[in-house]
């Protein structure tokens, strides 16, 4: 196994404040939200109310900086690929299978390698949540 060498969000660019941010704001905007265990911020809202609920959450994006990102580096993909080879070695070690690795260069050019996607679907094979929120404290994304 490669060893993981990187704090959880960190290659990705990912703020790992961003769920706690937008959580924060949201709820400064009027929305009841909460944070699930494996991350993300989920909102119970009426159907008429989904639309208004995107545009805040792009509001929130926009006033938090999360908004219109430049596109990573090459250096910035290299280091997240690496990253993610990590990972997936990461849950091979926990016992589960990852396939369909992209070559580097697939990767850099936008092959899509999400490990984490591949434990997770189809649903009925995916972990528990508190299997994945263990996962995830064992193996952080990059």
């Amino acid at each position: 196994m490669q060893p993981i060498d990187y704090s959880p969000g960190e290659l990705s660019g990912i703020d790992p404040n961003y769920d706690e941010n937008m959580a924060r704001c949201l709820t400064d905007a009027g929305y009841d939200v909460w944070i699930p265990p494996d991350g993300g911020v989920q909102a119970k809202v009426p159907e008429e109310q989904l639309s208004p609920l995107q545009v805040a959450g792009d509001a929130c994006e926009a006033e938090l900086g999360y908004a219109n990102r430049p596109a990573p580096s090459v250096q910035e993909l290299k280091a997240l690929y690496r990253g993610l080879l990590a990972l997936a070695g990461c849950l091979g070690d926990a016992g589960y299978t990852i396939s369909n690795i992209p070559s580097e260069q697939a990767f850099i050019d936008g092959a899509v390698f999400d490990p984490y996607g591949q434990i997770l679907i189809p649903p009925e094979n995916a972990p528990s949540n508190e299997e994945y929120a263990s996962l995830l404290d064992q193996c952080p994304m990059p």
